[in-house]
């Protein structure tokens, strides 16, 4: 009974692994994702500031 659960325990271990190795891409895709998005954020902020500062300073 003893040896049945320490197999079982180990093999939940396993799958555990394999589940965290197989999300682990995504997890750094999405994290890039989300990188890429803050910088055309910031750019488009950027763009739009000087838009509006060249604006004032036309009239």
């Amino acid at each position: 009974m003893v040896l049945l659960f320490k197999d079982f325990a180990e093999g939940v271990n396993q799958m555990k692994f394999s589940i965290i190795r197989g999300l682990f891409p995504l997890l750094l895709l999405s994290l890039a994702w989300v990188d890429s998005l803050r910088r055309q954020h910031k750019l488009w902020q950027a763009t739009v500031s000087e838009g509006r500062k060249e604006k004032m300073g036309s009239r």
